[in-house]
């Protein structure tokens, strides 16, 4: 049964196998399938041996791939080649050790968060139910210490493969420019691709009615309200605001209608003063 050991696609833990990379000599000595990953400690019957070997091993394109001889005098091993057949499994497993990781660009793909296994030695491959690899049929199982490595542990992970510090510095300085168009558009931080698109194309509807984007309008009110702020600190005025219809067709008139409000201050010039006599007060 023809089988792909392993490829050159990213895994769901943000890392990649470079096929070239790794090292099939020894394993190609003692080629076992296990299931699961498992290897027999005790001996207990709870404990699976190795259900078949590994023929053929070669690679095409960037696949390794190779042909799984099922055990046949093993009851355990006629059911799980039974799986396969009739289709219920279908993904096998590379157990491997890293030699070496890199962050060169040149082995990196877009979405990538952790170093690539430029590499590595294939120390066995199991038949597995779940693997890490969600676009393809392809899942790999690292080994460090001699111990399988849950990479769903960020301790454990970051350990084996370190995360591209690069990659994050540039992934936090993508969303502190996002943040920026965001707060441009008058968008809270957060909103989603589509509701930036969706200011953007209404800033577009605008500026082809002739109409002023709300930015410049904030803008140009904050501009006349600075000078008549200042008039009322200074006692010219008692109240004061300006007003900017965002509706009008500034491209069809070329003019920017400014509606200026304020509340004059009452100046007192004379005094009058009525004297008399009452009879009584």
């Amino acid at each position: 049964m023809k089988v792909v050991i392993s490829n050159q696609s990213l895994n769901s833990y943000g890392s990649r196998i470079m096929t070239a990379g790794i090292d099939i000599k020894q394993y190609e000595k003692n080629p076992i399938v296990l299931w699961m990953h498992i290897r027999p400690v005790i001996g207990s019957k709870e404990e699976p041996l190795p259900i078949g070997r590994m023929e053929n091993i070669r690679v095409e394109g960037e696949n390794l791939v190779g042909d799984i001889v099922f055990d046949e005098k093993d009851d355990f091993a006629r059911k799980i080649k039974g799986k396969y057949e009739d289709g219920f499994l279908n993904m096998v497993s590379a157990g491997l050790d890293i030699v070496e990781l890199s962050e060169d660009e040149q082995y990196l793909l877009p979405g990538q968060t952790r170093m690539t296994v430029v590499k590595s030695k294939l120390r066995e491959v199991s038949c597995v139910d779940i693997g890490a690899n969600d676009d393809s049929l392809v899942d790999t199982t690292l080994y460090y210490k001699e111990q399988v490595i849950d990479m769903n542990k960020n301790e454990q992970a970051n350990e084996v493969i370190p995360l591209l510090k690069n990659r994050l510095d540039n992934n936090n300085k993508k969303m502190k420019k996002m943040n920026e168009i965001l707060k441009a558009l008058n968008l809270k931080e957060g909103a989603t691709e589509e509701m930036a698109v969706k200011a953007i194309n209404s800033l577009k509807e605008k500026a082809a009615r002739g109409q002023i984007a709300k930015d410049s309008i904030e803008v140009m009110k904050n501009e006349g309200n600075r000078f008549l702020e200042q008039m009322e600190r200074d006692g010219e005025l008692s109240g004061c605001s300006v007003e900017i219809d965002s509706n009008q067709n500034v491209l069809a008139t070329s003019t920017i209608k400014v509606v200026i409000q304020n509340v004059p201050m009452g100046v007192s010039r004379n005094i009058s003063i009525e004297m008399g006599y009452a009879e009584s007060v």
